[in-house]
């Protein structure tokens, strides 16, 4: 999918009426972020379908015949911070670092549109930070995430260094594969803190939760090239998909301990089932 493309915001924007239809409706983690934050009068803005009524400044309709609803914002609300995985195996399959594209444009365009900023990380350490402000800044951000190719890092285990802990309150989210040792996220907790709220988007192919239980298979390290050919049988695929629910578990447990969201999904899928079977389980931008 051509991120640049109309067809491709036409979709978002089709997403995001969704998501504030959600909210309206009082829909679980939908009520948005940070909701016990202290919030300040921020202005006025065009009504939108899907606004929530209550919104809605009924003064101002009676002064000016049009609709317009309240803007609030946290205090030192600072946006969105997305970090995204660009480590080599999040390029297998190709659709895998496809779909964390999407799904990352996804979340720029619904915080930038309701005026929040969007900080854009990789965790392979080459790509510049960078900072974009309202919907004048989602086509730039849109441009840096078309640059983005999943062969920054040589090694599977991502660098948060360039992860600054937040001054204010915000959201983080990670894009990534969790081709690593459970261990290996525990910087990711540690530069979140207790001000973020953190989210885990695990990336997954479905290669990696169930094994042909047929014949040799070949296992093709992506960050090394090394291939290792494995005969298997149905024991053999049963026991490993049974591993690859404990794989998952441990992150999950890992994520629960650090009072972050964790939602694991097949990158074969497309955005839209993504959006209403898994992403509406975490607290959403916007």
């Amino acid at each position: 999918m051509d991120l640049l493309s109309t067809e491709f915001k036409k979709r978002l924007e089709n997403l995001r009426f969704a998501l504030r239809k959600l909210r309206s409706s009082g829909a679980g983690h939908l009520q948005g972020r940070h909701k016990g934050a202290k919030s300040e009068f921020h202005g006025h803005r065009a009504y939108q379908p899907g606004d929530e009524i209550e919104t809605i400044d009924w003064k101002a309709y009676a002064r000016s015949d049009h609709l317009f609803v309240k803007e609030f914002r946290g205090e030192k609300e600072s946006g969105v911070v997305i970090l995204i995985d660009t480590s080599r195996s999040m390029s297998v399959p190709k659709i895998r670092f496809e779909r964390a594209l999407e799904i990352a444009a996804l979340l720029c365009y619904v915080a930038l549109s309701d005026g929040a900023s969007v900080e854009l990380r990789t965790t392979g350490g080459k790509s510049p930070q960078a900072v974009f402000r309202g919907a004048r800044g989602i086509d730039t951000a849109f441009h840096a995430l078309a640059k983005l190719r999943a062969d920054e890092s040589e090694s599977a285990i991502p660098k948060f260094g360039a992860l600054r802990k937040p001054r204010g309150r915000c959201q983080v989210v990670l894009l990534t594969d969790l081709l690593y040792e459970t261990k290996a996220l525990l910087p990711f907790f540690e530069r979140t803190g207790n001000r973020a709220d953190a989210a885990v988007l695990h990336v997954v192919s479905e290669d990696e939760l169930h094994f042909s239980n047929d014949g040799v298979s070949v296992l093709r390290d992506a960050e090394t090239a090394e291939e290792l050919h494995v005969k298997s049988d149905r024991s053999f695929a049963t026991e490993f998909a049974k591993q690859a629910v404990t794989w998952i578990e441990e992150y999950q447990r890992l994520c629960s301990r650090n009072e972050a969201s964790f939602v694991s999904f097949d990158c074969a899928k497309n955005l839209e089932d993504i959006f209403h079977e898994h992403l509406v389980q975490i607290p959403l931008v916007g």
